[in-house]
């Protein structure tokens, strides 16, 4: 045997190059990409190489795994595999008051309301109907307290009027999961392929929460710039897909008490809405509605002066509540714009307010 056999027969035999060829097959690599987690799919195996990522993308068992491929189904499929019911259907039983009181706010001429009668109401119109909706979850809590961290409550403000969370994890993107959850103020409910996001920090003392919001913003940048990209931007919501979604920016009352919705924002796609869409819809969100609060705030501030208190000390004190509004609003204005930037080029969809 010459030297350049040997020499071939050992690259053949080591144990890199065996991987390697392992690791060149489609359907090794997509067997071996089924054993990973989903966070190392959408995240990490896609990085290896153009090859894993064409895996990815061609496999159609890891595309509907991995949120890849929009799932459309009827209104009644949709509602009955997105969100989370109560233990007991009958939550309501022998509990005359609370069903008339839920009936008489959702307006509906019915005996035996439901949960998803409540979600139904919020989703049709979530600025108008949030006031009554919240009325509603007043009534539902009383009957189900045993089972309301199930709906994942914000804990600081474990009252009825904690937002609750309405959609099953289980079926959720999990970025979604990760960055717009109720650890992050975020709260999801809605009806059918409707899904309603409010976003509102409980533990605030201002009349809107600037706060949750830029910083649900400034997250969800640092992971975009980190590879503007990558697939999972283009990945559906849930699975199945939601067609339209809501996103609405609340206000709070003193205490973090709810009072009503400050801003909203829709986005509709007949073949399920992306992820690219629910993250240009946050930044218009947070544009819009930082925008419109740092608008108020300086006219309020400048209203102080015009109405005869314009001594030195008074002037002084309003020029450092608007520097003050512009520093805790401008953050999130940037992150909002940079990430709108990034995510432009995608084609657009149907938006409103």
């Amino acid at each position: 045997m010459t030297c350049n056999e040997v020499n071939t027969a050992e690259e053949e035999a080591s144990p890199g190059n065996a991987a390697q060829r392992v690791l060149g097959v489609a359907e090794l690599v997509e067997n071996v990409l089924q054993r990973l987690s989903l966070g190392d799919v959408l995240f990490n195996a896609q990085a290896v190489s153009h090859f894993w990522k064409n895996c990815v993308h061609g496999s159609p068992t890891i595309r509907k795994e991995s949120f890849l491929t929009t799932n459309i189904v009827n209104e009644e499929d949709a509602d009955d595999r997105l969100y989370m019911k109560p233990l007991r259907e009958d939550f309501l039983h022998g509990r005359q008051r609370q069903r008339e009181k839920i009936a008489q706010c959702i307006g509906i001429a019915m005996t035996s309301p439901t949960l998803a009668h409540v979600r139904k109401f919020a989703a049709s119109d979530p600025a108008r109907h949030f006031h009554d909706h919240q009325i509603a979850l007043r009534f539902v809590y009383v009957c189900l307290q045993d089972e309301w961290s199930r709906f994942e409550a914000n804990a600081s403000h474990a009252s009825w009027e904690a937002i609750i969370v309405q959609i099953k994890s289980s079926v959720m993107h999990p970025v979604l999961r990760l960055r717009l959850w109720g650890q992050n103020s975020c709260y999801w409910t809605g009806y059918g392929s409707h899904g309603v996001l409010y976003i509102n920090d409980m533990a605030g003392s201002e009349n809107f929460c600037f706060a949750a919001i830029s910083d649900v913003v400034i997250r969800i940048l640092m992971l975009v710039q980190h590879c503007p990209t990558a697939s999972w931007i283009e990945s559906s919501l849930a699975v199945p897909a939601f067609t339209t979604v809501t996103i609405a920016a609340l206000k709070t009352q003193g205490h973090g008490r709810l009072s009503d919705v400050y801003h909203t924002e829709t986005v509709h796609r007949e073949t399920g809405v992306l992820i690219r869409d629910l993250l240009l819809l946050m930044a218009r969100l947070a544009i819009k509605s930082l925008e419109k609060l740092d608008d108020d705030k300086i006219r309020e501030a400048r209203g102080r002066i015009l109405v005869g208190r314009a001594e030195i000390k008074k002037v002084k004190d309003v020029e450092k509540m608007i520097r003050d509004v512009r520093g805790k609003t401008r953050p999130g204005i940037i992150a909002a714009r940079e990430l709108e930037r990034l995510l432009k080029p995608a084609r657009t969809v149907q938006t409103q307010a």
